[in-house]
């Protein structure tokens, strides 16, 4: 060396332990590092995307950081990385290759988010994949099972959640379904008057309130009127298009009685003629002069009617 010069004091890099080949699951985060000693030390991790063919200097961006220091991290790795290649210049020399294996998560179907109405039951999850395991847990607790999919009858609203793990792997992810239950609406009958009522005569029958209504008759309307024996119930449906059926309510329409009159149609001056009402069914009769009674004597011309009345309080009327 020339008179007067300074001697180089560069000392090479020494990488005692190089980066690891890391094997993880989409999402994960991935570290490498290397320890080396050696002088003024400087680091720049690169990565390869074809198998070392060619190698990219990486800087601190996106999911990369440390990409200058000795421990370089990644953040979320996904599923097209796999088989990235990661080495480390250390002070001009290169570290050992590390190869990056990143594995697939399942998707953990756990179906669409439905309403049901009280009582009834919803499908949750989907078809099952050949060596995966799942597991459902629920919010409120108390349900659980181990099949891709299950029939659920919550009786209020509740998040199920399913974790699908890939069992080769041991990969997982977890999706939740959020099942809404409607209540169902009140469905009750109220009579406007009597139910049993005689011939002639009807009934308003007025529904609970709600959306539409179905009456057991084909009436549509909140309110319908009878004038028919029968057994009368509504479905009525609310706002959720939830439904619920009444109790039925029984009307009966009573028959009115029949009767007729037998007796003379005309008498001889002073003398008295019986008139009869006959009916099977009367408990009671009026004349038309007041007088109670099947029969009624009569001794004057005239037109005489009488009104029976049946165990039912239904009446008829016949002149004669």
């Amino acid at each position: 060396p020339t008179a007067g010069a300074q001697e180089s004091s560069y000392v090479p890099a020494t990488i005692s332990s190089q980066p690891a080949n890391s094997t993880l699951c989409a999402g994960s985060n991935a570290i490498f590092s290397v320890t080396a000693s050696g002088g003024t030390l400087t680091y720049q991790w690169q990565e390869s995307q074809n198998s070392g063919s060619t190698w990219n200097n990486l800087s601190n961006a996106g999911i990369y950081s440390g990409a200058t220091s000795a421990t370089l991290a990644l953040t979320g790795v996904t599923a097209s990385m796999n088989g990235f290649e990661y080495r480390c210049v250390v002070t001009g020399n290169n570290s050992n290759a590390a190869t990056l294996t990143v594995n697939p998560i399942p998707a953990a179907n756990a179906g669409s988010s439905s309403y049901i109405c009280m009582g009834a039951s919803a499908t949750i999850g989907a078809t099952a994949v050949s060596g995966d395991m799942y597991a459902w847990t629920s919010n409120p607790s108390g349900f659980v099972a181990t099949t891709s999919n299950a029939l659920v009858s919550p009786t209020l609203t509740t998040i199920y959640t399913l974790t699908e793990t890939i069992s080769a792997t041991g990969c997982s992810k977890s999706n939740s379904v959020t099942i809404t239950v409607n209540a169902l609406p009140t469905a009750t009958i109220n009579p406007g008057g009597p139910t049993s009522f005689c011939a002639g005569g009807s009934v308003t029958l007025t529904s609970s309130a709600g959306t539409s209504y179905h009456w057991s008759n084909n009436a549509m309307t909140q309110s319908i009127t009878v004038n028919a024996s029968g057994s009368y119930s509504v479905t009525v449906y609310n706002a959720n298009s939830c439904q619920a059926t009444s109790a039925a309510t029984n009307v009966t329409v009573n028959a009115l009685p029949t009767v007729t009159i037998n007796g003379p149609s005309a008498i001889c001056s002073g003398t008295t003629g019986t008139l009869t009402a006959n009916s099977s069914t009367a408990t009671s009769y009026l004349w038309s002069n007041s007088s109670t009674g099947s029969t009624l004597a009569v001794t004057s011309a005239g037109t005489y009617s009488v009104t029976v009345t049946d165990a039912n309080g239904c009446t008829s009327a016949i002149a004669s």
